[in-house]
């Protein structure tokens, strides 16, 4: 049995992208996942000072008078969030 090459290359290269392409994605997102553990232990072990709201959305100024971070209130809650799930073991 003869095998047409014109098309199972085309085919084999696109498979290959896609892949390539699903891959990048889980990558990038298990990326995302580990950074929001790491920043929601760094901020729930600091307090809230200030709470701004303006065009753009809710940020939360977190630390004290002489060293403060500004995060986004979604992602706060995002990165809290995913560090307790990470400590309850799920």
């Amino acid at each position: 049995m003869k095998m047409n090459t014109s098309k199972v290359i085309p085919i084999t290269s696109l498979v290959f992208i896609v892949g390539f392409m699903l891959y990048s994605i889980y990558s990038i997102d298990k990326y995302h996942d580990e950074k929001a553990i790491v920043d929601g232990e760094r901020y729930s072990k600091l307090q809230i000072i200030k709470t701004l709201e303006n065009e753009k959305g809710i940020f939360y100024f977190l630390g004290d008078k002489e060293n403060q971070i500004e995060v986004n209130k979604r992602y706060y809650e995002l990165a809290v969030s995913a560090y307790k799930d990470s400590q309850d073991g799920k």
